[in-house]
């Protein structure tokens, strides 16, 4: 079953958990980690992975925990290749997977389907995550 949580909406961090029994992904990382595992846990989902972070925009509300989140994990972090890849620092580790907007990519069981979006930044996307059962 595929399941949403809303982490944090707002100027001081956006971040969204999509899961279901196999993979659990993170959109946007606005918010620590130590803010994620603690609203995940208040959520009820205490022991949640975290398979990969996927960012929407550049937007600092939407980006500032993405490059220690990724390195404390050792996941990917997924953009779009309009989306400037200059905020991570010179000695971030982890790859970086780009995809076109409005292409769709797989992640472990997860369909990703990115939409462009209209915003005051580069190359913004929204996600349609399917599972094969739900969307």
């Amino acid at each position: 079953m595929l399941e949403i949580c809303v982490l944090g909406s707002g100027s001081k961090g956006n971040s969204i958990y999509v899961c279901n029994e196999r993979t659990g992904v993170l959109i946007d990382a606005g918010l620590s980690l130590r803010q994620v595992a603690k609203r995940l846990q208040k959520s009820g989902k205490g022991n949640a992975r975290i398979d990969a972070v996927l960012l929407t925009h550049e937007h600092s509300d939407h980006i500032a925990h993405a490059e220690k989140i990724a390195c404390e994990l050792s996941i990917l972090v997924y953009m779009s290749a309009g989306t400037p890849k200059g905020f991570f620092t010179s000695d971030f580790s982890q790859p970086i997977y780009e995809f076109e907007s409005g292409s769709c990519f797989t992640l472990n069981d997860f369909e990703i389907l990115s939409v462009p979006l209209p915003h005051d930044a580069r190359d913004p996307v929204g996600f349609v995550i399917s599972d094969g059962e739900r969307k």
